[in-house]
């Protein structure tokens, strides 16, 4: 929780801080278009993205829907009461026969129900113009101990990115089949809980 406040509060701080373009004055987040994230961070990271790609703003002044979402949900208690409850449930699990009953899938049941409304990675892909071209959410594969890439582009190139990784260089995804992940799922890998 600390990691994500910590981001919330410098994506907050990114648009409030004024940046002048030919006379024209915008904030700093504007001009964001790569944002990297590990561990809490991903949490603010990700719903980011989805607003972004949903070309909603952030109006950190008015407490808008992603800034409230996240200050409500970040709530320790609230949390951690739908993940126990998700655990003493046989009916969760039995709905996603592919998890196994533990407390690291019940905490990616819970962000999937309270911070993104089922979403999959591949709908970070953008069709029109987004500010925020691309996200990498870091995490670390336990069977190695190596870093794993989730690099999402929400908005695509014009041409064939080669240099485009989906994990690391011994286990890694194709786009197609990476599009298919929950984010809660990468949400909780890259919050590597131990």
């Amino acid at each position: 929780f600390r990691a994500a406040s910590f981001s919330l509060g410098t994506i907050a701080y990114l648009q409030q801080v004024n940046w002048y373009e030919d006379e024209n004055e915008k904030n700093l987040l504007d001009h964001v278009t790569y944002m990297s994230s590990a561990s809490g961070g991903t949490i603010a990271a990700s719903l980011y993205a989805i607003y972004c790609t949903r070309n909603e703003t952030f109006p950190v002044e008015r407490f808008g829907t992603y800034f409230k979402q996240l200050v409500e949900n970040l709530d320790g208690v609230k949390l951690l009461d739908e993940v126990f409850k998700i655990l003493n449930d046989s009916q969760c699990w039995k709905s996603r026969p592919e998890k196994r009953r533990n407390i690291v899938n019940a905490f990616a049941l819970a962000y999937d129900k309270l911070l993104f409304d089922h979403s999959l990675s591949g709908d970070l892909e953008f069709k029109g113009q987004t500010r925020l071209e691309e996200v990498c959410f870091n995490s670390t594969e336990f069977y190695r101990g190596l870093i794993f890439r989730q690099a999402i582009k929400l908005k695509k190139d014009s041409h064939t990115d080669s240099g485009f990784l989906y994990g690391n260089y011994i286990i890694n995804l194709q786009k197609e089949t990476a599009a298919k992940l929950k984010l809660a799922d990468l949400l909780a890998a890259s919050s590597c809980f131990p």
